[in-house]
């Protein structure tokens, strides 16, 4: 593990720091507070019968039923008459409720951290979810849940010539995946459908939204349709699926002896502008593999299996209906021999590992030198050619950095010894101090031995090449030298028994490189310790000592870990035949306090310690409101209370530690610690719960005066105008009748936006929300669609025409930065996928339209989306890219 040698990127440092601390507060098991732990003569005492401990029963009941909601509500069709056995389940866990005949149902569900996410089964009906607050209550009502009626996707699928193919499957996959809670199963929500034997085919009781339509065969290729809006109490009947005939590959897969291999991995993609294709298969025992319902080629067929070398064809074509033969290389192989520097016999006990620092020369150079100065000149050569400023400008940065970094690499010496990682297996027995290591693939190593009481040592990169002959390796061994030390308590100088220690080759004269991150967060980035390459790890023993043999004389320094002492390094020192070392490790430090403000003792409060350089800890608080965090590294901390089982505190409380603005840190808004901790010191540290006082948004919305159900009602902060909002967004999903509500926003204001199932923004506004008031929004909007086709000259696979179409609303002429524009204006993106783009639910009026292809120059056009319709139009398609 190299240390303090290259600087990390903030943005990646403060998102991965932010996604620890989240699983963490989410996911680890709550500590046991020291005032509600067992002392021994409790955890000792005989335990009293149950049916003895009534009082303590009921009491029992009672804690569990407060985290338990009672959801009551009434199922009722479009015309409002109730439903009878319809299944409403809560989709956290419990099992579902069946409707009586009044439509009625009442239903246990576990008190869910944010939103009630609730799912409606009934026969003739399409399912549906409703998302609702819980509440602070422990009873329910979610009125009547409203079902629609469905739609219906209708259609034929036939053969090339037209022909009706019956007992084709007919699956259908919502696009809109995000509309559904993860929870839900959407491979048997909606269940396939087979064709009659007219070929016709009926997916019934769909929800209104897009959906894609796969179709496929005995005998011929699967065909992808999409997407297909499905309107509610309407038919959508679909063109004539087509499935074209498929074609069986059979072949086998032979050794360099011909013997037959088994367990071969077979995989046949698509070549560049052929057809789309990813197949599988794996040879049986007798090397035999066949995969069906192919299309017609030319494909690119790879095989592959451990020990031997990989093999790949271009030229395969299913319709010449050939058995192909393919032939395995063994594969590539290392010798050597290790012997003794000083005499010339052979060393026959010795460990031998193998490592692959990168792939053949035919994709790059396998030094790190090397690599870096092709990336260089590629991301130079791709800014060159760009029209993109930020991109071009993104690729300049980085060869900037990866400049930098070349230069380090070029004037500093690489480090010795190697680490002692790279050989996991035992010294074992080599006949003559010969070794051999084989089945390798084509690309770079590096080989490494280590043998008892010698220095270990590595190869130059070696690079393997199909048909080139490697030279034998031959290793000549020093003799070791060794580290043996002995960790003692700072306190009553005992040993330390269990403690990890790593051994580290100090870098002499490494540079200075000063990380953003860890300048502003100093106290939560590791420990800034001796530069070097940590090369080998041990475990000090019942008496606290450790030892590291087969050593290169040189500089070094341990560094220590364990859970009940602070973390340690040790000075730098010389290493010249046997060294002895002795490090000290104080004791970690205790935090304790008590946390006022908790209104509800019935909540669960839990402590979170941040800083100790890169120490995450958290503790429940007890019933009588102390808390207490043993065994923490000293630091400097970050302590806040939070109800642990409201998601939205944590993530307001991450915003507020991490401030963060246009993918930087805001250095003079990062909060100052709490604490800074000493070894062994035990430190009293009161909070208070603090709630920010919060209001409510709630309301309906309509398109074109239907229900936007389906769509999303966002709140974002205005910069500096809601504090206690973490810089964190809210939404509201909407339900059937277009509702939604927000509970718990944090006052201030905000901007308001209404989001499309397809995620297009068609409103927004300001929105001020006032301590315990509630904020009523209603809104009517209107939408225009577009729909049409990208015309391409000389495309003979239409699924090459591969990106996006940016509607404008409003603009007059395209911008010069797309990207800086979508900062400050309302734009909408378009899928183009096989040529084809569609939208229902767009901002109506005069725009200006960006097609953006994969590998073509941007075009642009203008267009007048109509309130209310869509406009269909075809698009030309830009010019290829040199």
């Amino acid at each position: 593990m190299r240390r303090s040698l290259a600087p990390t990127l903030l943005a990646v440092s403060l998102l991965a720091a932010a996604a620890a601390l989240a699983w963490l507060l989410a996911s680890e098991t709550p500590a046991t507070p020291a005032s509600q732990r067992p002392t021994a003569e409790q955890a000792q005492a005989p335990q009293p019968p149950r049916d003895a401990a009534p009082a303590e029963r009921t009491l029992a009941r009672l804690v569990a039923d407060a985290t338990q909601l009672r959801v009551r509500g009434r199922v009722v069709d479009a015309y409002g008459e109730p439903v009878e056995r319809a299944l409403v389940g809560d989709l956290s866990a419990r099992g579902p409720s069946s409707t009586a005949a009044d439509g009625r149902f009442e239903l246990i569900a576990d008190r869910p951290s944010a939103a009630l996410e609730v799912l409606v089964l009934a026969q003739g009906f399409p399912p549906l979810v409703t998302t609702t607050d819980p509440g602070e209550g422990q009873d329910l009502d979610l009125g009547d849940l409203q079902l629609a009626h469905g739609g219906r996707l209708l259609g034929t699928v036939v053969d090339a010539d037209g022909g009706a193919i019956a007992g084709a499957r007919v699956e259908v996959r919502p696009l809109a995946r995000s509309a559904w809670p993860a929870a839900v199963d959407l491979a048997t929500l909606f269940a396939p459908t087979q064709t009659d034997a007219g070929g016709n085919f009926a997916l019934a009781r769909l929800p209104a939204g897009q959906y894609q339509l796969v179709a496929s065969a005995p005998g011929r290729q699967t065909a992808h349709v999409g997407p297909r809006t499905v309107r509610d109490a309407d038919d959508t009947t679909t063109p004539p699926i087509v499935l074209a005939t498929g074609f069986a590959l059979c072949g086998r897969v032979l050794g360099p002896d011909d013997r037959p291999i088994d367990g071969a991995r077979v995989r046949l993609r698509k070549l560049p502008n052929g057809p789309r294709i990813e197949a599988r298969a794996e040879s049986a025992a007798d090397g035999t593999f066949t995969v069906e319902a192919l299309p017609p080629g030319p494909l690119r067929i790879e095989v592959e299996r451990e020990g031997f070398l990989g093999c790949t064809r271009d030229d395969v074509a299913p319709e010449r209906q050939e058995v192909l033969v393919l032939h395995l290389e063994a594969g590539l192989r290392i010798a050597g021999a290790v012997r003794d520097a000083g005499t010339g016999s052979p060393i026959e006990v010795f460990a031998v590992g193998v490592q692959r620092v990168a792939g053949s020369r035919t994709a790059r150079s396998g030094t790190a030198e090397q690599q870096l100065a092709q990336r260089i000149a590629s991301l130079r050569d791709s800014a060159a050619r760009t029209t993109d400023a930020p991109a071009r400008d993104r690729s300049l940065h980085l060869a900037a950095d990866l400049d930098d970094r070349l230069a380090r690499i070029r004037r500093e010496a690489p480090l010795q010894p190697v680490s002692l990682a790279g050989t996991q297996d035992a010294p074992v027995a080599h006949a003559e101090g010969r070794f051999a290591c084989e089945g390798l693939q084509e690309g770079t190593y590096v080989v490494v031995i280590a043998a008892p009481g010698r220095q270990s040592t590595r190869s130059q990169p070696i690079e393997l090449r199909r048909g080139e002959a490697t030279p034998e390796l031959v290793f000549s061994l020093l003799p070791g030298h060794e580290v043996v030390g002995a960790v003692r308590s700072r306190v009553d100088a005992g040993p330390v028994a269990g403690a990890e220690v790593e051994l580290i080759a100090v870098r002499e004269h490494a540079p200075a490189v000063v990380n953003e991150a860890e300048a502003l967060y100093p106290w939560l980035f590791a420990r800034p310790g001796p530069a070097g390459l940590g090369i080998a790890r041990t475990r000090t023993d019942a008496g606290g000592q450790f030892a590291f043999a087969g050593l290169a004389p040189g500089r070094y320094a341990v560094s220590l870990h364990h859970p009940r002492f602070a973390d340690r390094d040790s000075d730098v020192f010389d290493v010249q035949g046997r060294r002895q070392v002795q490090v000290d490790m104080g004791p970690r430090a205790r935090l304790q306090g008590r946390v006022h403000g908790i209104a509800d003792r019935q909540d669960t409060i839990e402590v979170l310690a941040l800083g100790g350089h890169g120490t995450m800890r958290k503790t429940t608080v007890a019933a009588d409101g102390t808390y207490r965090i043993d065994d923490l590294p000293p630091g400097e901390y970050l302590v806040r209370a939070y109800p642990a089982k409201a998601t939205r505190y944590v993530s307001r409380m991450l915003g507020a530690i991490f401030p963060l603005h246009a993918g930087a840190a805001s250095k003079d808004r990062i909060p100052p610690r709490d604490v800074t901790l000493a070894e062994g010191e035990v430190r009293t540290h009161d909070l208070t719960l603090d709630r920010p006082a919060t209001g409510r948004v709630q309301g309906t919305i309509a398109i074109q005066g239907q229900p936007a159900a389906g769509c999303r009602t966002w709140l974002r902060p205005v910069e500096g105008e809601a504090p206690g909002a973490g810089g964190q967004s809210v939404r509201g999903d909407h339900d059937q009748h277009g509702r939604f509500a927000i509970p718990d926003v944090p006052v201030g204001t905000y901007t308001l936006s209404v989001t499309t199932r397809s995620r297009q923004e068609l409103a927004s506004q300001p929105v001020t929300v006032h301590d315990g008031e509630t904020v009523e929004v209603q809104l009517d909007l209107t939408a225009g669609g577009l729909r049409g086709r990208v015309r391409a000259q000389g495309v003979a696979n239409r699924d090459e025409l591969l990106g996006a179409l940016w509607v404008l609303p409003g603009a007059t002429s395209p911008p010069d930065d797309l990207y800086a524009y979508r900062r400050e204006h309302r734009v909408h993106r378009l899928s183009v996928r096989g040529g084809a783009f569609a939208d229902d639910a767009l901002t109506p009026g005069e725009a200006v339209l960006v097609l953006d292809l994969r590998g073509r120059k941007p075009t642009s056009a203008r267009a007048d989306i109509p309130a209310g319709g869509i406009l269909e139009l075809d698009l030309d398609a830009g010019d290829r890219l040199p």
